[in-house]
């Protein structure tokens, strides 16, 4: 839920991949380049900030970590991944601290977003108050059982994603977001900053 995913200079993509991907695509010699460019491990969390240097990509982490200082109360961090390669994502970007916890698809019983069991064991591990709660994706499918439980949702659409303005992909998705999306940004970090696009 709240990984950010945004353009304008921020990030602009974040994507999990796991061994069965990687492994899949060496099978199949995609993209071989690019994975002996990954660290050891068995799953990966890959950000792009789009910037040309990374002082610039760094510069703009600070920017989240700034927007994150800001925001009152207890901030959790909802994958799909595993929480273990999220928090040393946060870590890295310098923003772990502001999160009370990652909660992962280990700690919802196997169930993953879309799921709606997996948003309900996230509001009783975190002991969330919905109609108090924030939250933050970049599918807007992941969004319905959120608004469902009476939480405020924010989309936060990019470009090139399937879920992005024009469908993405040309899969042919509507630009419209449909209602269970409450609000929409472009740019996570402006959003936390200012105030959302109301729908």
């Amino acid at each position: 839920g709240v990984v950010p995913k945004s353009v304008g200079g921020r990030a602009i993509a974040c994507e999990g991949l796991d061994e069965k991907i990687i492994g899949g695509l060496r099978e199949q010699r995609l993209k071989l380049e690019d994975i002996a460019l990954l660290p050891q491990g068995k799953a990966w969390l890959m950000c792009e900030f789009g910037a040309d240097s990374a002082a610039e990509a760094l510069a703009q982490a600070r920017s989240l970590e700034t927007a994150l200082a800001a925001i009152e109360g207890p901030k959790v961090i909802f994958t799909n991944g595993s929480a273990r390669h999220a928090e040393k994502v946060m870590d890295r970007l310098g923003v772990a601290h502001h999160f009370a916890g990652v909660f992962d698809s280990t700690a919802a019983s196997f169930r993953a977003k879309p799921d709606p069991a997996a948003y309900l064991a996230l509001v009783r591990r975190h002991d969330l108050v919905p109609a108090a709660t924030a939250f933050f994706e970049d599918l807007t499918r992941n969004l319905a059982p959120a608004a469902a439980l009476g939480m405020t949702t924010v989309w936060v659409r990019q470009e090139d994603h399937p879920d992005g303005p024009g469908g993405g992909f040309g899969l042919g998705l509507p630009d419209v977001p449909p209602p269970h999306v409450h609000h929409v940004t472009d740019d996570l970090v402006q959003w936390l900053e200012n105030v959302a696009e109301p729908v």
